[in-house]
């Protein structure tokens, strides 16, 4: 890289011998681990590397700076991965085993990065087709809705240092670093601000100028919402694919790998497999068991319904109109945080519309068309800028969740430390 530091990566040639078009991967999951998955990291997120092979590709694999044995400092897709991504497109191109066009490709990690390396607008790439990746470190990964994400990111936090440090038998170059403390980081950046945006393709939507095939799967409660908003935002040629259930089995399904392939064939080998003749959108619909083909999401014709929930024990809104809808009345909850950086209480999401502390609406069946998960908006005007509010929506079991502190009730990069009653504030939940 131009520091002088080196990047580790593994090369898949095919067969051919020829120069080939060449997909690119970096995580710091390891690249090993994409071809035999196992240990921490036992998810192979890259894709089917032996069918793109087989296709005349070459798949590179690397290893983000800092996660062993690349070297550097691993920083949570700060600017200096990103622009390793970047350098890493160039290098790929230059090969002699490459005929100068390059992809990226992957899930989850893998994804994000794709974003995150396109605004850079490296020349070699052309394409990108990112899976389950979210757009906005701090509303979809670390701070839901301003609530810090207690149930993942510590987590996964440790799965990623234990694979960034050099066991008792490895031997390491002089250049590489320990991870940055990236929890203390998230700890002291609990509103929504540089940190982040650095880190987040939210705000470069339109630095984005390459062909993007949006993969996302209806499942996924961090990535999901994100993804629907890169595919809203970014205005290249584009297709959106939305699955369900397995993320995983979802990705590594034939069918969809065969997709991939079409629109890599397309883009990179200027192969006319018709795909872009075809409508812009593929989504699976839960409710109807059902793919559906759309030209735009949401389809053209979409309609916004608004409804007013009734006051407890039944006593009516004005205007309401699900006179049907049932309360289910609250009991005051009075916690205190053991943790100082981890101030929420546990656990954040009781399973039952019961539990203490919890307002709960039903309604009739409503008469509305299956559609998959999208969005769905809740006003609330509470009464303390303190207490945090989830909120959770869905048919039968929830399937979608959001949330809001009243401290954020404004905006998520300015708290608001006033005790007196607030505004109306909106609350994003997928439904």
């Amino acid at each position: 890289m131009r520091d002088g530091i080196s990047i580790a990566a593994d090369v898949h040639l095919p067969q051919s011998g020829t120069r080939c078009p060449a997909l690119f991967a970096m995580s710091p999951y390891g690249k090993e681990k994409q071809t035999f998955p196992g240990g921490i990291f036992t998810f192979v997120e890259a894709g089917d590397i032996e069918y793109f092979t087989s296709r005349g590709y070459v798949y590179v694999i690397a290893d983000s700076r800092g996660s062993s044995p690349s070297e550097g400092r691993w920083n949570l897709f700060d600017k200096r991965e990103q622009m390793d991504g970047h350098e890493m497109v160039e290098w790929i191109a230059r090969q002699p085993w490459c005929n100068g066009k390059v992809a990226m490709l992957g899930e989850s990690y893998l994804g994000l990065i794709q974003y995150l390396v396109a605004a850079t607008q490296p020349p070699s790439l052309k394409t990108i087709v990112p899976f389950d990746a979210m757009t906005d470190l701090y509303r979809d990964f670390t701070y839901h809705g301003g609530l810090f994400n207690l149930g993942f990111m510590p987590m996964w936090l440790s799965m990623v240092y234990e694979r960034c440090l050099p066991g008792p038998s490895d031997s390491t170059s002089d250049k590489w670093r320990p991870p940055a403390n990236v929890l203390l980081a998230l700890h002291r950046h609990s509103s929504d601000g540089p940190f982040y945006w650095e880190r987040s393709v939210r705000a470069r939507f339109d630095r984005i100028t390459v062909p993007v095939f949006h993969i996302a799967c209806a499942s996924q409660f961090i990535h999901y919402r994100g993804h629907l908003q890169a595919y809203d935002a970014i205005k290249t040629p584009k297709k959106l694919f939305i699955g369900t259930g397995s993320p995983w089995a979802f990705f590594h399904s034939r069918a969809l790998t065969q997709e991939i392939g079409r629109w890599l064939d397309y883009w990179l080998k200027g192969v006319d497999s018709g795909i872009m003749s075809e409508p812009q959108v593929t989504m699976y619909v839960s409710g109807a068991n059902e793919w559906r083909y759309e030209d735009d999401y949401p389809p053209p014709g979409t309609k916004w319904n608004r409804f007013r929930l009734m006051a407890p024990f039944g006593r009516s809104l004005p205007k309401t109109t699900l006179p049907t809808a049932t309360s289910i009345p609250s009991r005051n909850v009075r916690w205190k945080p053991t943790c100082p950086c981890l101030a929420i209480p546990l656990p954040l999401y009781p399973k039952t519309p019961k539990s203490p502390g919890q307002l709960a609406w039903s309604s009739m069946q409503l008469p509305l068309p299956r559609m998959p998960p999208g969005w769905s908006r809740l006003m609330i005007s509470p009464r303390t800028a303190l207490s945090p509010w989830p909120a959770k929506g869905g048919s039968e079991l929830p399937t979608g969740s959001s949330t809001m502190p009243g401290r954020f009730r404004d905006n998520l990069s300015t708290p608001t430390p006033t005790r007196r009653p607030s505004s109306p504030t909106r609350c994003t939940a997928m439904m």
